[in-house]
């Protein structure tokens, strides 16, 4: 499985990347959401993405990547800024789930998972 992982903060970002790969996993890292606008259209299996990014929100990644993709690719968004508005309208551009910040490392990769198996 490849992960797409759009963080800007440099440790989650190592941290995460250190979890998939345990898992077995490949890892595209981008830093920021212009970055990851660039990658939609190699191949990943999943998305996980924070919403506050320098150079594109995570919003417009996902807009970017349901255009390319389709609706059918598991993405995860996990933000520090949880308010309902913002979980509302990053459903409405059709993520899977939302985590909070901190997020548990188990939970992500429970959520990840689950995403997968029912895409």
């Amino acid at each position: 499985m490849t992960v797409l992982l759009v963080e800007d903060d440099v440790d989650l970002r190592d941290a995460m990347t250190t979890l998939f790969h345990l898992q077995g996993w490949s890892v595209l890292p981008a830093a920021d959401g212009l970055t990851a606008i660039q990658q939609v259209n190699r191949h990943y299996d999943a998305v996980v993405l924070d919403m506050l990014l320098p150079g594109a929100s995570g919003f417009q990644v996902i807009q970017a990547v349901r255009n390319r993709r389709g609706p059918q690719l598991p993405v995860i968004m996990v933000s520090g800024n949880g308010l309902q508005a913002h979980q509302d309208y990053a459903a409405i551009l059709g993520i899977s789930c939302f985590l909070e910040k901190p997020v548990s490392m188990d939970n992500l990769l429970k959520v990840l998972r689950e995403s997968i198996a029912n895409k």
